[in-house]
């Protein structure tokens, strides 16, 4: 589900693997992927690679290219360490979701509580 929801076609990050790659590796032995990725989670493994971001310029149009102002700097971030964050991030969600943790007012990256149903209940 992580590996569906990241959109094809991104730079890959220092280690060199796109998400294409990463989906063949899955589609290849999906219980070995699925048994590692836990490993690292039950293990608290983030690798230091992971961690690392290589940082391209992208010139910006009709810009001066002799001045730092003319760039628009991303950092490249390895697609093995977004899968595991992915992971990370929606087993602490559903934690704190079922456990009744997260104040009924914690509209912020929460599913189905945007800022319109926010909005609407500050209005009543």
């Amino acid at each position: 589900m992580c590996i569906d929801k990241m959109k094809n076609g991104k730079a890959p990050g220092e280690d060199g693997f796109t998400l294409g790659i990463i989906k063949e590796i899955y589609l290849a032995d999906p219980v070995w992927f699925v048994e590692t990725l836990n490993n690292c989670l039950n293990f608290g493994y983030f690798s230091g690679l992971w961690k690392e971001s290589r940082i391209v310029l992208i010139p910006k149009a009709n810009k001066d290219l002799s001045s730092y102002e003319s760039y628009r700097p991303i950092c490249l971030l390895a697609i093995w360490g977004k899968i595991v964050v992915k992971l990370m991030t929606q087993r602490l969600v559903v934690f704190l979701e079922t456990n009744n943790l997260l104040d009924r007012r914690q509209y912020g990256f929460r599913e189905g509580k945007g800022t319109l149903i926010a909005l609407k209940e500050v209005s009543l």
